[in-house]
């Protein structure tokens, strides 16, 4: 191989393993809100576009709702979906973006409505960093801005946060699948306390091990698998202020832009994700979530 060949294949690896290369094969922020809008078209019978907020730099975050009955009752059970509230974990994106298609192609979850939310924290991601951008111009955690359980030391979210809260009343939240990477684990609640669970905790105790054991992740209450302290997140407010099934999934060996792996993940989580609207589709049969307001 000629010397000019070794410096352009050297060019090549260089491309593909710079954190800002992200293009391909990960979406964009612009291309992710694209294909959303896309998706609502092809199936407007079923799915349709909600802006979640509007970002401190100006960017949309989007959802797409979809309900295979087409009412979008207020009052249905509603299963939220969400990624990048991290911005450098890219991969959490890319998962749920896939599980969209695959909801749209299929009949999962035909007794909810699941709301996907595939980058909460636009700015963050499309600059590449962990942390969300406030008005101010300082640079915050975004899982670290939600109300701590049965304390009363954080009501108040910064405005990107605030806006996502108010977006899960939009129907009876009753599960929240919250996508992270890398640390290949599945976890249910609490991130803040290691001797709280939630009401439902011995029936999704079942339901995350029979989700992580088809992927072949670890699983485990939050607070013993992540070892630092952490709490304000979003998973714990979920589970505690609207009484949802909520699960940490933290994706495989993917943060960043690496792409050998992506397209196994991806297909991957369809297992879990299946699993679990399966697990709660049959709940809300038997145990109905406690009421909680809706809105529109």
């Amino acid at each position: 191989m000629s010397w000019l060949w070794r410096m352009a294949l050297v060019g090549l690896l260089c491309i593909i393993a710079s954190p800002t290369a992200i293009a391909s094969p990960y979406h964009s922020h612009e291309q992710v809100n694209e294909r959303l809008t896309q998706l609502a078209t092809q199936y407007k019978d079923i799915a349709k576009v909600h802006r979640v907020a509007t970002t401190s730099q100006g960017r949309e975050v989007l959802a797409l709702e979809v309900d295979r009955k087409g009412t979008f009752d207020s009052a249905a059970p509603v299963l939220l979906l969400h990624g990048g509230i991290h911005g450098n974990e890219w991969i959490s994106t890319e998962v749920v973006l896939h599980l969209v298609e695959l909801t749209l192609a299929s009949n999962v979850g035909n007794d909810l409505r699941i709301h996907f939310v595939p980058i909460v924290n636009a700015d963050g991601f499309a600059a590449g960093k962990r942390k969300a951008v406030d008005p101010k111009g300082v640079w915050y955690d975004a899982n670290r801005e939600f109300p701590v359980p049965y304390e009363k030391s954080l009501t108040q979210s910064r405005p990107l946060i605030s806006a996502f809260r108010a977006y899960a009343t939009r129907g009876r939240l009753v599960g929240v699948l919250d996508y992270h990477a890398p640390a290949e684990c599945i976890t249910w609640p609490f991130a803040f306390s290691r001797t709280r669970e939630p009401d439902n905790a011995a029936s999704l105790k079942t339901v995350v091990e029979e989700m992580a054991r088809s992927v072949g992740y670890c699983f485990g209450q939050t607070a013993s698998i992540i070892g630092y302290k952490h709490q304000a997140t979003a998973q714990d407010y979920f589970a505690h202020e609207h009484g949802a099934a909520a699960v940490l999934m933290e994706l495989g060996r993917l943060r960043g832009p690496e792409t050998d792996y992506a397209p196994q993940e991806l297909v991957e989580q369809e297992r879990p994700f299946r699993i679990f609207v399966a697990w709660l589709s049959a709940q809300i049969g038997s145990a109905p979530n406690p009421s909680k307001p809706v809105s529109e």
